[in-house]
Order: C-alpha cells, then structure tokens, then sequence
C-alpha cells in the first residue's frame, strides 16, 4: 500500500461512524508505540483529533484515494 501524507484523501476500510464512509483529508500524523497514526477531517466538518476517545487511524485501516 501506498504511503499516505498529510493532505492525501482518504477513506476507512472499516468505519466506526456513518461519517467515515465518506471522503476525507490527512491533517496530521502521530508516531505511537503501535505506528504512526492519522488525524483525518471529514467533508462535513467533522475533525477527528486524537485523544482518549478516537486516537486516529492506522494505515491499515485507510484507503488512500487516487
């Protein structure tokens, strides 16, 4: 798999929420004892950050739109 940067488009292979089928846009990463993972904002202005509750996304779990 391609290697996904901020300002790719995205979308989750398995979505958690109904705004994760849609498409969105990398706006930032995080290196964690796992990987790196991927803050995405969604097109209906929904900014997932990384906290306790959504830590963001794994490359496994992202599709990079070409």
């Amino acid at each position: 798999m391609k290697k996904v940067k901020p300002g790719d488009r995205v979308w989750v292979k398995i979505p958690r929420a109904v705004v994760e089928r849609k498409v969105g846009t990398i706006v930032a990463t995080k290196r964690t004892p796992k990987g790196v993972r991927y803050v995405v904002e969604w097109e209906v202005d929904l900014l997932e950050r990384p906290n306790g509750h959504h830590p963001g996304y794994l490359a496994h779990e992202i599709v990079p739109i070409s």
